[in-house]
């Protein structure tokens, strides 16, 4: 049954808004895989700024349109993405860092590539613009220091807006090393843990002790250590007969207890371009009408999985991407091209559409990840 809001709950949506935890939001629209837009060029002489975490105006002329990167199949949602052409880089005269705007993440070492979406059809409706930006660092350990720090400046925004925040948390060996980080950071933020809920866009679907399960090794490292209460792990298999009841439970589950859109979507990329268990050349691609999904025959081991959809992911306030290695490079450089197809790389299927206001996407990469940008 549901849980009733608790204090500094996230405000009900407006009327006729889809939620996530509504009976038909299990259907939520379908959003195409669209592609990714690029700010132009700066002029000579002047620097790019620093990207900022708040959210940007639109503006009337921004118009959306069809997507070529949407499959066939899908049925079209409400975001479209117009693309304008790839601008030549160009070098850019060095500039002082401005001060840090209140809510803003304080500027850190690395490079900065901020870049825009035009509006999609519905966030042109609401004035508003979905910005994208690279955060490009040297090693994996400074990717998952940076962005523990955005992760925790977020989290402590957010509960000192009243609401109370849903994040979903990925698996994999950056995540680990982002896990250690938030533990270890903190202390030095004023976060109620038992006010953020915890869900997870995939899982492996084994034992309960097995050590290839996501939310085991987040609750060693992360969650056990913080004290967060509200932790809601897919099924594994002592929790669900097959890997079909796995999925149905979990979607049920987010019907029942979810906050109708997630502020924070955190994910991996694997080198074939893949997302949760959202696999290349997979049907489950094309799942518009419901939240979770079982996978079977997963190209990478375990072969059985649960992964969310990409209407359930993108329906976010938004996302981040999580990635390092140079065996990863080919993959972030095909979902960020200005051509390609969600079915050779399920990454372009991500973007992030909220209730309300713009979503947001970040890409957390070390230097040999983005060498092919």
């Amino acid at each position: 049954m549901a849980r009733p809001p608790g204090r500094g709950a996230r405000p009900a949506a407006a009327e006729g808004a889809e939620r996530l935890g509504d009976r038909r939001a299990d259907q939520p629209q379908c959003r195409p895989a669209a592609r990714l837009a690029q700010r132009p060029a700066a002029r000579a002489g002047r620097a790019r700024e620093q990207p900022r975490t708040r959210h940007h105006r639109g503006r009337p002329g921004h118009q959306g349109g069809p997507d070529p990167d949407q499959p066939p199949g899908r049925q079209a949602g409400d975001v479209q993405l117009a693309r304008t052409t790839r601008p030549a880089r160009r070098a850019e005269a060095p500039r002082a860092a401005r001060p840090a705007r209140r809510g803003a993440a304080p500027p850190r070492r690395g490079r900065h590539l901020p870049r825009h979406h035009p509006p999609a059809d519905e966030a042109q409706r609401r004035g508003v613009t979905v910005p994208l930006e690279l955060r490009v660092l040297a090693e994996p350990a400074q990717v998952a220091a940076a962005a523990a720090e955005r992760f925790l400046q977020r989290m402590a925004a957010a509960q000192g807006r009243g609401e109370e925040p849903h994040v979903a948390l990925t698996g994999g060996t950056i995540a680990h090393a982002l896990h250690q980080q938030i533990a270890l950071q903190a202390p030095a933020y004023d976060v109620d843990w038992s006010r953020v809920v915890f869900w997870w866009g995939d899982e492996r679907y084994v034992t309960p002790d097995s050590s290839e399960r996501n939310a085991l090794d987040a609750r060693q490292v992360f969650l056990d250590v913080v004290g967060a209460t509200q932790v809601h792990e897919m099924p594994s298999t002592a929790g669900a007969p097959d890997v079909q009841a796995a999925a149905t439970a979990y979607g049920d589950l987010m019907r029942s207890s979810g906050g109708g859109e997630f502020d924070l979507v955190m994910l991996g990329l694997g080198p074939d371009g893949h997302v949760a268990s959202l696999f290349p050349g997979f049907p489950q691609l094309d799942v518009d009408d419901t939240i979770a999904v079982p996978v079977t025959g997963s190209p990478k081991p375990p072969p059985e999985r649960v992964s969310l959809t990409f209407p359930a992911l993108n329906r976010t306030r938004a996302v981040w991407f999580l990635v390092t290695g140079d065996g990863k490079a080919d993959a972030v450089h095909r979902a960020l091209a200005d051509e390609g197809d969600v079915h050779e790389t399920p990454a372009r299927g991500i973007k992030p559409a909220p209730l309300s206001g713009a979503g947001e996407t970040v890409w957390f990469l070390d230097a040999p990840a983005a060498n092919q940008l």
